[in-house]
């Protein structure tokens, strides 16, 4: 963005909402927002008397309302839930836009709510097809209460800008007339109405009300001037007469010489509308009306209609003639009509339909409507017979209905049987599920079922049937965490969803990929480039394509020298497309496999064909779409689950004085967590038995360390007759919430919270963090009577003590969070919980709930004190002595028997916590050190965690060196673990060199490009990510001898630590204010993460930035280029 050099310290937004505006929805309950892309902040329940100063003082101060506004101020605009696709986001990104805050304060200082819009929802008075479909949906109508209304004339007399939209707006339960009529009485009207109507209600009464109130704007919904098409669009009304109460308002108000409201035709173009969307604009603009041209928006209500309306319906040609429309009215009317943005969406929809590319489906249901349960039978009967078949190899969470159908893959191979069909029976190829598999699905599907559509999904990958707002990461999936009704519910793993998706579509595919953002040149170096994958299969299988079907040898050549393609052998396919699909397919992988050695393939290898058959979609559908142009094609969206196993039920793991122990970690705090557990066991009693039950957020593919660790603390635990440990995987329960860290604080802190939902079997739980040693039996404190009570803990001498420390206050903080006695609030890394009074009233639910919409100092400890408080049973202090650094500065603050008790219990603690941001692991000078060592001695861990305290030291003394030392080669900045990674493209340019084919590359690259360009001009280049990702890109810069960033950013940046050398820095953005000719290179595969990181820059102004899947692109390119000049050279 370009900013004023006198202006280099202000901060600007983009949009002014939070300062300015409330966006209301009057429901069962009046729901608040900012705007209306916002969630919402608060929901108001008995709001009929909610009037216009309470509306004045919840935009002020409203709790959740000044949360959103300070995250907003602070430039934190995804914290303050701004989404990426807001428009105004887009266009201060680019610089175009800004806001200043302090031009809506007023004299004393506070933001002014000068503005509402006002959403009356589905009460209207017609059924227009695009808005309501009552045939499909469950409308709640009538659900918004008229007594609210009454804040519209004080608001509006007192300077308030307001924005009505329905529904329909002249209803008579509003009384907005009459509200007109008041307005109009009152003098001076400081404020104005913008009004949009379907224009059925505007007799001469209204009409007068409108122009003798504030109104500035009317927006009239006409989308044709074809009487009995617009009849049928907006049911329930009569053109006529809503052409003549339209011209009325027009008429009267150019009679009384007046220049306001303008009156503004609004028209949503549809696919029946396209062919006279011309004389339909001339019609209403030579009656003297202003006009809007739109896109069909996304109806909550009738998703099925706007389906099949959509411009996208429209062929190539027929877009094409409504461009040369749009032009021929810009120049006819000029800024009469109102085109820009839809002439845009114009323009996108034309690209997709240039590359068989479909617009996602529209969004249907949420909020007050939802399709209506079971299935519409009228339609079933149009689309036919569905099969979709899902793929499993293991036991899971299964889906299953008259239309999904779970099937058995590999089932003449595996070791267990499922509960569904298998794949053996039949004419089937279930033996080859080793180098087919999920393709023997598709094969059994193909031989033995008959249906009119089939359709392929996997046990964790699925087709999302209904639109989900989450980004699409890498790869073109969008990762979920597990498979449950809500799920289902929202990506539309319905029947009745299903059937609305696909009807008067042939194809459904899943959204394209573009093999170059992962850093390849072409979908043929992006297979070569694939660690198991080959070029000479690769090519192999082309050149068997071409031998059997000649007419083939075009898509053959336009895929390898490509870069979109179709992956996970997803479809959905019209019967006569999918028999003519997989005949084309299984003779061409037949062919093959007898080409193909398979002697010496690795498990990987061995599934090349099936890896290959998701290119021969591709390569089929070039082909099928350039023959056949008007088949209807739809993309959707795939999810990844994180977890298809079935949810956890624990039980207790002994029958008799069962100590139930539930802990938390990630894999790199297992070794400490070994030791304590070590402890604890050490300590423990033959007459009781130990569940250890260890918390973790398992992802999709654990690491190689992690099961490492499992196996090594199983090992550990198994030494012992009365211990038992199992690791419990909550990934479902977390599914998409967020949780707010800081420090050394990690996510895994709030799994405790999760507790009750996983421990439905138990009636109390000890809860131990993993940085303690144990030096008491804890069943002695599991065994506490709780007296009613919560949970059991200690009280925080450090908190107590910071009521009055003045290094370390945290008065101000408990007051806020709602801490009614600061010397009553606990540590919560020791606690005793009842798991059933935890779990009344939904308190479980609000914690969680809470914790993951609040930015907490002392994440969920303060979650916990906050909702917990009054309600703890306090424990001997022995039971978790905190020896936290700064414990001995503050503590001292605390009331003088607290401070005496904590001197004791330092020197004979049942539990040390080593909480804060030091540990003895990384530092053995701290205090108490000494007996964490000790206890670390005693187990396998030990030489893993002196070996990572060593290998950090002597990786920041190794970090020392710069690249200014030119003794040293680049080797020896290079961490351990870079040692063994390989360059994806030069692996494939050796695969194809040896096959003669690297040269053909060179014309797809191209001349130096403008991103290579901008890269070596950048004065300052930094890094953004460390991670694999960085590291990879470092190597490639070695090979094309490019110099490395002045500096890499992590938010994860230890002190000292260098990377290659460079030195790895936290985030900095302000200092980018003042950088010119400077270069950001995010290196972070994550769209999701990439997009925050562009945004945390662009609020400071600086926005040239190079994303991952470019900066692959340039390193690519120069190292291909690089590697074919050697090659001649060498040859010459």
């Amino acid at each position: 963005m370009e900013f004023d050099k006198n202006e280099k310290n202000k901060l600007y937004y983009p949009c002014a909402n939070p300062f300015s505006q409330l966006y209301l929805i009057p429901r069962d309950k009046l729901y608040v927002r900012f705007c209306p892309f916002h969630q919402t902040m608060n929901a108001i329940e008995n709001y009929e008397d909610f009037d216009y100063e309470n509306l004045c003082k919840e935009f002020l101060y409203g709790q959740k309302e000044n949360e959103v506004r300070e995250r907003f101020l602070r430039g934190d605009f995804k914290g303050a839930g701004c989404p990426e696709s807001c428009e105004c986001m887009a266009a201060f990104r680019m610089g175009k836009s800004k806001v200043d805050a302090d031009s809506y304060r007023n004299e004393a200082g506070e933001f002014s709510f000068t503005k509402a819009n006002l959403s009356l929802g589905p009460d209207c008075n017609i059924r227009c097809r695009y808005c309501l479909d009552t045939d499909n949906f469950e409308v709640d109508f009538g659900s918004c209460n008229p007594k609210f209304a009454d804040f519209i004339v004080p608001f509006v007399h007192n300077g308030g800008h307001l924005l009505l939209t329905g529904g329909e707006t002249f209803l008579p339960k509003w009384g907005f007339k009459k509200k007109l009529q008041e307005l109009a009485i009152l003098e001076d009207n400081k404020g104005s109405i913008e009004v949009f109507t379907n224009a059925t209600l505007l007799d001469e009464e209204t009409c007068e009300a409108i122009l003798a109130a504030p109104v500035e704007f009317v927006g009239i919904s006409m989308d044709t001037c074809k009487p009995e098409l617009f009849e049928y669009i907006r049911r329930g009304s009569i053109f006529e007469q809503v052409h003549t109460n339209a011209k009325r308002l027009l008429q009267m108000r150019n009679s009384k010489g007046l220049s306001s409201p303008r009156i503004r035709i609004l028209c949503a173009v549809l696919k029946s509308t396209a062919d006279h969307l011309e004389e339909t604009v001339d019609y209403y603009l030579s009656e003297g009306f202003e006009m809007s041209l739109n896109i069909l928006f996304r109806a909550n209500f009738s998703p099925d209609f706007c389906e099949r309306e959509s411009v996208d319906r429209l062929s190539l040609d027929e877009m094409e003639n409504l461009w040369g429309q749009l032009l021929r009215i810009e120049e006819k009317w000029g800024d009469r009509v109102y085109s820009a943005s839809f002439k845009g969406q114009l323009k996108n929809a034309m690209n997709r339909k240039k590359s068989h590319f479909s617009a996602q489906q529209i969004l249907g249901g949420g909020g007050y409507a939802k399709r209506k349960k079971g299935v519409n039978e009228a339609l079933k009967k149009d689309v036919g017979k569905v099969k979709i078949f899902v793929s499993y190899h293991k036991d899971g969470e299964i889906l299953e209905s008259e239309i999904l159908t779970p099937i058995h893959v590999g089932a003449a191979l595996s070791k267990v049987s499922l509960p569904m069909q298998r794949d053996d029976e039949g004419d089937n190829i279930s033996k080859k599920n080793d180098k087919y598999c999920e393709l023997t699905a598709q094969y059994w599907a193909w031989k033995n079922v008959d249906a009119d559509y089939y359709g392929f999904m996997h046990y964790r990958r699925h087709f999302a049937f209904r639109e989900i707002p989450n980004t699409v990461g890498l790869g073109g999936v969008t990762v979920l965490p597990r498979i449950d009704e809500t799920y289902k519910d929202n990506i539309g793993l319905r029947d009745n969803e299903i059937y609305a998706c696909i009807h008067d579509y042939d194809i459904i595919l899943p959204t394209p990929v573009d093999s170059s953002s992962w850093g390849t040149l072409s979908n043929e170096v992006q297979f070569a480039s694939l660690s198991n994958l080959h070029e000479k299969e690769f090519d192999l299988v082309c050149k068997t394509v071409v031998e059997l079907y000649p007419d083939f040898s075009e898509a053959v050549e336009e895929f390898r020298n490509g870069k979109i393609t179709y992956w996970y052998n997803m479809f959905v396919m019209k019967k006569a497309i999918f028999k003519d699909y997989s005949s084309w397919l299984f003779s061409v992988l037949f062919a093959a496999e007898e080409k193909v050695d398979f002697a010496y393939f690795s498990e990987q290898e061995m599934r090349t064909l099936a890896f290959m058959a998701e290119r021969m979609l591709s390569i089929y559908l070039i082909k099928y779409l350039k023959d056949n142009p008007e088949t209807r094609i739809k993309h959707l969206k795939v999810t990844l689950l994180k977890n298809t196993d079935k949810l956890p039920n624990v039980m207790p793991a002994f029958q008799k004085n069962n100590i139930a122990i539930a802990l938390s970690c990630n894999e790199y705090y297992m070794p400490i967590l070994g030791v304590m557990l070590n402890s604890l066991l050490e300590h423990g009693t033959a007459e009781n038995n130990y569940d250890i039950l260890v918390m973790r957020n398992i992802p999709e593919f654990d690491s190689d360390l992690a099961v490492r660790y499992s196996k090594m603390l199983k090992r550990m635990v198994g030494r012992y007759t009365n211990a038992s440990i199992r690791f419990v995987d909550i990934s479902g329960l977390i599914g998409e919430r967020s949780f707010f860290v800081r420090g050394n604080f990690t996510p895994e802190t709030y799994f405790r919270l999760f507790l009750p939902q996983i421990l439905s079997n138990y009636e109390k739980v000890l809860y131990l963090d993993a940085d303690m040693v144990v030096c008491h039996d804890v069943a002695e404190v599991y065994n506490t009577d709780l007296e009613g009570n919560i949970l059991g803990a200690v009280r925080d001498p450090i908190i107590s003590g910071s009521n009055k420390s003045p290094m370390y206050n945290k008065k101000n903080d408990m007051e806020k969070l709602g801490i009614k006695n600061i010397y009553d609030y606990f540590q919560a890394g020791m606690l005793v919980i009842d798991i059933n009074k935890i779990s009344e009233d939904g308190l479980c639910e609000r914690m969680i709930d809470y914790a993951a919409t609040h930015d907490c100092d002392l994440v969920d400890q303060d979650v916990l004190n906050k909702f917990c408080q009054g309600k703890v049973k306090f424990l001997d202090n022995r039971w978790n002595v905190d020896v936290n650094t700064i414990a001995m500065k503050v503590v001292p603050y605390a009331p003088a028997e607290m401070w005496r008790e904590y001197k004791r219990n330092r020197e004979d603690a049942y539990i040390y916590h080593f909480a804060g941001a030091d540990k003895p692991w990384n530092d053995p000078g701290l205090d108490k050190a000494d007996i964490f060592w000790d206890a670390a001695r005693k187990t396998s861990f030990y030489e893993i965690i002196l070996e990572d305290l060593i290998g950090s030291s002597a990786f920041f003394r190794r970090g020392v060196v710069t690249k200014s030392d030119h003794v040293l080669d680049r080797l020896s900045l290079w961490p351990d673990d870079v040692a063994g990674m390989v360059i994806p493209i030069m692996k494939a340019y050796a695969e194809l060199a040896e096959l003669g084919l690297s040269d053909r590359l060179l014309e797809v690259i191209g001349e130096e490009d403008e991103d290579y360009k901008r890269l070596m001009n950048a004065k300052k280049l930094i890094f953004y990510g460390a991670g694999n990702c960085c590291k990879q890109i470092l190597l490639y810069f070695d090979q094309i001898g490019l110099s490395y960033p002045s500096e890499i950013w992590d938010r994860a940046a230890k002190y000292g630590q260098r990377l290659f050398g460079v030195p790895v820095v936290k985030p900095d953005f302000a200092s980018m204010k003042d950088i010119e000719d400077g270069l950001v290179v995010i290196t972070i595969e994550s769209p999701t993460i990439s997009d925050a990181v562009k945004n945390s820059y662009a609020e400071y102004g600086f926005t040239n930035i190079m994303e991952n899947t470019e900066i692959m692109g340039v390193v690519s390119r120069r190292l291909w280029c690089k590697l074919e000049q050697e090659r001649e050279e060498n040859n010459e």
